[in-house]
């Protein structure tokens, strides 16, 4: 849990890099801000919240840099699938982008299962 305003200059990976689970969630207490120069690395394992990495933001939330998002096997979701990856709990709204990704564009996954995913900001 971070308290206070988080910016994001390099990687954020919310889980863990090893077992027992890749996936997890930080809590930020404060606004949550990505500039041109961070990463969030996102793995999805299943449709649960607690099977995909997420951030929730107690404040406004500005995206920007790069998102990534890495399948862990044996999961592949189906079209039509959701997934939460940055919960904005405060009534400020979200603005920005991730690099490339405007609303509604189509985004990869990085790993060997490839899935195809469309943005949404709501």
């Amino acid at each position: 849990m971070a308290n206070g305003n988080v910016v994001a200059r390099g990687h954020v990976n919310p889980g863990l890099t090893t077992a027992p689970s890749p996936v997890g969630e930080i809590q930020v207490q404060g606004g949550y801000s990505q500039n041109a120069n961070g990463a969030l690395d996102i793995d999805l394992g299943g449709l649960a919240a607690t099977q995909y990495d997420r951030v929730d933001a107690a404040g406004g939330v500005t995206l920007g840099g790069a998102l990534s998002v890495n399948l862990i096997a044996p999961f592949s979701p189906s079209l039509g699938d959701s997934f939460t990856i940055i919960n904005n709990e405060g009534a400020e709204p979200v603005s920005g982008n991730f690099a490339g990704l405007d609303e509604g564009a189509t985004a990869s996954s990085k790993s060997p299962t490839r899935a195809e995913m469309e943005t949404t900001w709501f």
